[in-house]
């Protein structure tokens, strides 16, 4: 059985949106979809060879249902983040991907039986509101080596989406500990600061190890309630703008790692 689910746009907005782009990410065919107006109707994520092993109220039940669901909405929501990213507008909601999912498309006779006196759900897009001039283009971030870190995106977007300064240099700085193991005992803070800076050094000279060191510390201080330098606190002006005066700083560095991964072993 061929399984689709479906990510609608945002209908409060109009993005113009002429050519499909289809991209396979994994197992999966992930089509970026126009209505018949030119505009962006969403995405569609679709799974072949997928064995039926049952129904339930809410359709069919799937081999290993769960996993699918999970790789799926991973993809959907690499694409919503990568959107984001590209236009800074939450075109896409991962959240919203089982509301209207899946569809089912029989790929043998069998199937075709099975599908017989199923009602399918359609899908059709909405009007919006809102034109959208900047860029859509899925070429720029629809391939496998970046879906290897969609994770990290996914950190680095909700950054985006944070309005309090504190706690958005909290989650790009996170950004960076997707790459290094600060588990281990060994790896003390300026271990952390040398293998950062020699790292992002090679594409911004800006970030030494005194530079590392200095936002990492504003970090602690912006997580730790006692910490050793004083706490940064959103009621504390200062702090506030201290942090804010970081925060270009520290998305740079984000999107450094984010642009140029590094696995550290």
């Amino acid at each position: 059985m061929k399984i689709n689910y479906y990510l609608k746009a945002n209908p409060l907005i109009r993005r113009p949106f002429n050519q499909e782009v289809t991209s396979y990410i994994e197992d999966c065919k992930v089509k970026w979809e126009a209505n018949e107006s030119g505009l962006f109707k969403g995405v569609c994520i679709s799974v072949s060879n997928v064995e039926v092993i049952g129904k339930n109220e809410d359709g069919f039940v799937f081999k290993e249902q769960d996993n699918l669901e999970m790789r799926v909405y991973r993809i959907a929501s690499f694409c919503s983040n990568s959107v984001y990213v590209q236009t800074k507008l939450q075109l896409l909601d991962a959240e919203s991907l089982f509301l209207e999912s899946p569809t089912y498309e029989a790929e043998n006779t069998e199937e075709e039986e099975l599908l017989r006196s199923e009602t399918l759900i359609g899908y059709s897009s909405i009007g919006g509101m809102l034109n959208i001039p900047d860029k859509l283009d899925p070429e720029m971030f629809m391939n496998q080596d970046k879906f290897n870190y969609s994770s990290v995106l996914a950190t680095y977007t909700d950054a985006l989406r944070i309005q309090n300064p504190l706690r958005r240099f909290e989650q790009f700085f996170k950004v960076i500990e997707h790459f290094f193991d600060t588990s281990i005992k060994e790896f003390d803070r300026l271990v952390f600061d040398k293998k950062v800076a020699e790292h992002a050094s090679q594409y911004n000279a800006f970030f030494d190890e005194e530079k590392i060191k200095g936002l990492r510390e504003s970090r602690n201080r912006c997580i730790h309630p006692q910490a050793r330098l004083g706490p940064h606190n959103s009621e504390n002006l200062i702090s506030r703008r201290t942090i804010s005066t970081q925060l270009n700083d520290i998305q740079l560095l984000a999107e450094i790692f984010l642009e140029h991964p590094v696995i550290e072993l």
